[in-house]
């Protein structure tokens, strides 16, 4: 499959880097609007640049692209590229629900593949999770609770011009983003949300979220925070009637079974190659786990009600 990759930043290069060893994947071309990036990019994994993204989808030898930019650009990129090619798209699917939704209607009818690059969906820790739900280690699930404390934000390896902005950054959309499309695709429609959010700046992201919601009968609650004196904490726990399950900072999982609590050890994984391992699979008409522009438009609906 000859791919193109529209966007170079730090998921684009972390993407290349994986996929220059993925035996079925050839990157054809890459673009950014930094032509510095762009040039740096291009020396360091002997690719080939492209000067206008339109080169990229329209050309015929390409079957895919993936989209690595910011998320505001996420869609008028995708609407160019939907009925043209397989289409793949960084997290989130859309700034607003509105054009998450325009994306994901116009994936409706058509042949070509969309999908999304969920990390932690495609990963060993969710897997494992999924494995102890569907043998009923925990019995009846009671509650959901995703806990997201940073010392700062934008986290130090992450700085750029938008993931602290009010209108398309913050952990909320950044991180909890994740964790939102595991609940929703692992137990249904997190619905009821009432949130309770605070900002510093009227032009910077939140600082503080604390939210319940629903999915039927589990209780769901969000607590986030920015600005404290000790290291990042985030905790993703499933909490039924016979123990719990938590996953700690990513990668991290620890079940509780009365009072025995232990460490799960995981196998070795990469995300990115069970991503396009998935996309495969779908377009060869195989069953297959990739997540859709439709699963993106409900995390989607879900964030931008949490920061209303």
């Amino acid at each position: 499959m000859k791919i193109g990759i529209i966007g170079l930043g730090a998921i684009g290069e972390r993407l290349i880097k994986i996929l220059i060893e993925h035996k079925r994947i050839h990157i054809k071309s890459i673009y950014d609007i930094d032509e510095k990036k762009m040039n740096t990019i291009t020396s360091t994994y002997k690719l080939n640049p492209v000067m206008n993204y339109h080169e990229m989808i329209d050309d015929p030898e390409i079957d895919l692209i993936y989209i690595a930019v910011p998320p505001k650009y996420h869609h008028d990129l995708a609407l160019e590229v939907i009925g043209k090619k397989h289409i793949l798209c960084e997290k989130p699917l859309a700034g607003t629900i509105e054009e998450a939704k325009a994306m994901y209607l116009a994936t409706l009818d058509n042949k070509f593949i969309n999908g999304m690059n969920f990390p932690l969906f495609y990963g060993a820790a969710y897997k494992r999770i999924k494995e102890y739900l569907s043998e009923n280690k925990l019995g009846r699930i009671l509650r959901l609770e995703l806990k997201g404390f940073f010392p700062i934000w934008p986290r130090y390896w992450q700085i750029n011009n938008w993931i602290d902005s009010r209108d398309e950054g913050g952990f909320t959309r950044e991180v909890f983003t994740h964790f939102i499309q595991l609940m929703q695709s692992e137990f249904g429609r997190i619905e009821n949300i009432n949130s309770k959010v605070a900002y510093t700046d009227a032009n910077k992201s939140e600082r503080s979220i604390i939210a319940t919601a629903e999915i039927g009968d589990i209780d769901v609650v969000f607590n986030g925070l920015v600005g404290i004196n000790q290291p990042e904490d985030l905790r993703w726990s499933i909490i039924g009637e016979k123990g719990s399950i938590e996953l700690i900072n990513w990668d991290k999982l620890e079940i509780q079974l009365g009072e025995d609590r232990k460490k799960i050890e995981l196998e070795p994984n990469v995300s990115t190659t069970n991503l396009f391992n998935a996309l495969h699979d779908a377009i060869d008409g195989k069953s297959n786990e990739l997540v859709s522009f439709e699963d993106g438009y409900h995390a989607t609906c879900v964030v931008e009600s949490l920061l209303l």
